[in-house]
């Protein structure tokens, strides 16, 4: 089975998402320890994380087939 994401994968995804977004995010701020956007992507990296620890240890292919 492929290794699980880790929070820093997930976390640099999310940066990268803000980026080729159009929105006012920048590196800076997304990656400023205790701004609100840092704070939301690094809470939705450790959410992630635990899901795809969670599918991985349930060896569950159906859930991590539908998971968005």
């Amino acid at each position: 089975m492929a290794d699980v994401l880790t929070f820093s994968d997930l976390f640099d995804a999310a940066v990268r998402e803000a980026l080729i977004r159009p929105t006012s995010f920048n590196v800076e701020i997304a990656t400023t320890p205790g701004s609100d956007v840092n704070i939301a992507f690094a809470a939705s990296a450790a959410m992630a994380e635990e899901v795809a620890r969670f599918a991985q240890a349930s060896n569950n292919e159906t859930f991590l087939s539908t998971a968005e």
